[in-house]
């Protein structure tokens, strides 16, 4: 708890030694391993980050805590890893058929491979589930313009 209250004072660096801590006391904890992750990834550390991520999900791979996959789909996306984002987002889905995040990964992921059914597709999902999402409707506009062209 330490950590997330550090963190909000945007003292990173700080924060990652406490949730450094959390994780070596209760490695099986996927809480305390996203935290951290996240942690990273303030700090623009996104390798780390993923390579802690990959590691506790091979060391638990029954743990079923959603938010390590998305945070993970997360830096595929913003590394342009396709195909990692998705199967990121297939199992988050798997687990919770609601999950706005996942829906609205696959529909940017799949607008940048230029899969615009797909796309369409995982971004109407994302407004079923909430109808206010920007990002949804503006790339299913995006998407619109480009199937007219």
């Amino acid at each position: 708890m330490l950590a997330l209250f550090i963190k909000k004072k945007q003292q990173y660096d700080e924060a990652v030694r406490y949730s450094q801590k959390a994780v070596s006391l209760a490695p099986e904890n996927p809480i305390y391993t996203h935290n951290l992750a996240g942690e990273y990834v303030d700090l623009q550390q996104h390798d780390r980050a993923e390579t802690l991520l990959r590691e506790f999900n091979m060391a638990y791979p029954e743990h079923g805590y959603v938010n390590i996959y998305l945070l993970l789909a997360d830096i595929y996306l913003k590394n342009f890893d396709w195909e990692n984002a998705v199967h990121e987002c297939q199992r988050v889905i798997q687990i919770d058929k609601k999950s706005i995040d996942a829906h609205r990964i696959l529909g940017v992921v799949y607008y940048n491979r230029e899969q615009y059914d797909l796309a369409k597709e995982a971004l109407e999902n994302t407004l079923t589930l909430a109808p206010d999402d920007k990002v949804a409707r503006e790339l299913l506009e995006k998407i619109e313009e480009k199937t007219r062209e």
